[in-house]
């Protein structure tokens, strides 16, 4: 049994897993990932993965969090092979309600986040990260490596247990910690995307218009992703074929060059819901949860990450 307790035992290695690690190393930590999943076959690797405060909370912590890895992103944005690219998203939404958080981050960037912004239409544009998954779950993982982290594969099922062992441990075992926390806030919410081939001229765009079905175009660098689906409650992992066809019909109404278009791959992924992100230390252990992101885990990931490593500095 590889334990140690001057090492750090994260559990999970989805977006925030590595995330978290991957800061804990850079303050000098040692660190052990335990996952029974790891890269390419989490569900973080199956994201549309776009920065975008969407169904998430609490609201006053998101948008500390959601800023500080807006710039972490928009930085590796620049270095070749992370698969983070800057891009401009035109989204369809109910402007009033849905921008809560627009105006605030607008105030603290360098450079605006919204360029577009049209009450009217129902609709603004604003500049924010795009993450390729496949390539930046793979850079995710490669840094961690190269960091001296070590990754162990297990089904981690006792957290107390496994903080006998390690010392220190950090719970980011997403939808996991419904039965490891015995949660009861925790629900799935499930997802189903189509990936088709690469189309010349489409753009970045996002509706969620009242009483519609959540549509997104988010093209990649070898495909492009049409979704979506987001079913609370919702564990199923099969594909459906009639919200295949489903998805094609409105990505192909938002935009008509998609009309006829063939599914390259249908993915499903079950997102772990929660009414607000839960990060805190159990009140008399050396304990961490960071769990709970919804549909947003990109969109807050570095930002929560840097809240565990102050969490875990202060105690030492």
């Amino acid at each position: 049994m590889d334990s140690n307790p001057a090492t750090i035992g994260v559990v999970g290695c989805g977006v925030s897993g590595l995330t978290t690690s991957i800061r804990l190393l850079q303050g000098g930590k040692k660190v052990t990932i335990l996952a029974k999943e790891i890269p390419p076959f989490t569900t973080s690797d199956k994201a549309g993965a776009i920065w975008l405060p969407y169904k998430i909370g609490p609201r006053n912590k998101v948008l500390s969090w959601a800023l500080i890895t807006y710039r972490k992103l928009e930085r590796l944005s620049k270095k070749k092979k992370t698969g983070v690219s800057m891009v401009h998203l035109l989204r369809k939404g109910n402007v009033d309600q849905d921008n809560w958080w627009l105006e605030d981050l607008n105030n603290k960037l360098s450079r605006p986040i919204a360029d577009v912004q049209n009450d009217a239409e129902s609709e603004y544009q604003v500049r924010v990260p795009f993450v390729d998954t496949p390539i930046y779950m793979h850079y995710l993982l490669k840094t961690f490596n190269k960091l001296g982290g070590k990754l162990i594969y297990r089904k981690v099922r006792n957290l107390y247990k496994l903080q006998k062992e390690y010392g220190t441990v950090v719970n980011c075992s997403g939808l996991g910690a419904r039965k490891l926390c015995k949660d009861t806030k925790m629900y799935p919410i499930k997802g189903q995307i189509v990936l088709i081939n690469p189309v010349a001229g489409v753009d970045y765009i996002a509706d969620d218009r009242p009483n519609r079905e959540l549509t997104y175009i988010f093209p990649r660098s070898k495909d492009c992703i049409l979704g979506g689906t987001s079913e609370d409650g919702v564990e199923d992992q099969q594909v459906d074929e009639k919200t295949t066809r489903d998805i094609l019909m409105r990505c192909s109404q938002l935009v008509p060059q998609l009309e006829n278009v063939k599914p390259l791959r249908v993915y499903v992924g079950i997102r772990p819901g929660r009414p607000e992100i839960r990060l805190e230390k159990e009140a008399e252990l050396p304990l961490f949860h960071n769990y709970g992101h919804g549909g947003a885990g990109f969109t807050v990931s570095w930002g929560c990450a840097e809240e565990i490593w102050k969490l875990i500095k202060k105690m030492n």
